[in-house]
């Protein structure tokens, strides 16, 4: 009796440890076939090593299309990173790797707050091949990577990563007024902790993180980078909360801050600086009153669609097509000659909006 309990854990066991083993195995191939390691963008960037870079936050990485038309012959990769030193780090690393020729550098203004923490990047591990491979080895392994394959598999994730690292996104709007939500709701999303405070400038009054910007600048002029950047479109819903919390000026401030940064540079050297979140027929698209329907241009207040961004490398890198037209007040090329007149300009604009329709 004791022999025959003895052997039958002896099976119990084997057959457990069996079970385990192609469940694991089940998960891995699961996650290698749906191809759930695209999710690393990051690493998966450093091991496709792309001669140009579409970087910044989810804005542009939702937004900006590497296969667009005027950019696919160019080998453009997207990849989210969060901090603009970090974003040096990587702009750095991917040039060591492939020899950078094109950069698309999206410009988030919440990422400017010098009250903003954001953890830095262990560059270290961007120089460790073993660090990397782990990585998306690890993301075979992941459960979060499982239930995302699932998803994927059966039609109901909301999105899924793309090999050129963009995202692609189910069609959804999640944008309304600010009339309802309270002050404090609002605040915690656009002051963060402890000091709960924003300011471009930093404790001693200088553009503390302008600097990074600068040092970016500074590396693709030195290394022949052909850096663009570019200031994302926004929906007016944004821009009147950041009224409503009088961030206005600090935006605007933080324009001036980017053209002077500019400006500082050799004329032939200076690199493009595209603002797209003017007030115009674009940034200003109603709300759908049927709330199931989905906007045409945008997802969210500061996130838009493909279809916008498509608009936008149009206008960037085929400004002088004649038979493609754009509406006024948006895409402007800004510097310090004409900053103050056209800021001046969409002031006047986005009153005569406010005026015409309170809701927001």
């Amino acid at each position: 009796m004791l022999i025959h309990n003895k052997m039958k854990y002896k099976n119990y066991t084997r057959y457990y440890f069996i079970g385990l083993f192609f469940s694991f195995l089940l998960i891995i191939l699961f996650n290698f076939l749906n191809k759930s390691y695209y999710s690393n963008q990051p690493f998966m960037a450093l091991l496709k090593k792309p001669s140009s870079i579409i970087i910044g936050t989810s804005t542009v990485n939702f937004g900006l299309d590497p296969e667009h038309k005027n950019i696919v012959n160019d080998d453009y990769y997207s990849i989210k990173v969060g901090g603009v030193k970090n974003k040096l780090v990587w702009i750095k690393r991917f040039d060591s790797l492939n020899n950078l020729e094109n950069i698309i550098l999206g410009l988030d203004f919440f990422e400017y707050n010098s009250y903003k923490q954001v953890k830095n990047i262990n560059s270290t591990h961007l120089r460790n091949l073993f660090w990397i491979h782990f990585n998306l080895i690890k993301e075979l392994f992941s459960m979060d990577s499982f239930m995302y394959s699932l998803k994927k598999y059966f039609h109901i994730t909301t999105e899924i990563f793309l090999e050129n690292g963009s995202v692609w996104l189910k069609d959804r709007t999640a944008i309304g007024t600010f009339n309802g939500i309270k002050i404090d709701e609002i605040e915690s999303s656009f002051f963060p902790g402890p000091e709960k405070k924003f300011s471009i400038y930093s404790r001693n009054n200088y553009y503390s993180k302008l600097i990074y910007l600068e040092e970016i600048v500074n590396y693709c002029i030195d290394n022949d980078i052909n850096l663009v950047m570019i200031i994302p479109p926004r929906h007016i819903a944004l821009t009147e909360i950041e009224r409503t919390l009088g961030l206005n000026n600090h935006f605007e401030n933080w324009k001036i801050g980017l053209v002077n940064l500019i400006n500082d540079f050799p004329k032939q050297q200076q690199p493009e600086l595209w603002d797209f979140s003017l007030t115009n027929e674009i940034t200003t698209e109603k709300l759908p009153q049927d709330k199931t329907a989905n906007m045409h241009w945008f997802i969210d207040r500061i996130h838009f669609r493909k279809t916008l961004g498509d608009y936008i490398l149009d206008l960037i890198f085929n400004h002088n097509d004649k038979k493609k037209s754009y509406p006024k007040n948006f895409g402007m090329k800004i510097d310090t000659k004409n900053i103050d007149f056209l800021l001046s300009a969409n002031d006047i604009i986005s009153q005569d909006f406010r005026n015409k329709n309170k809701k927001y």
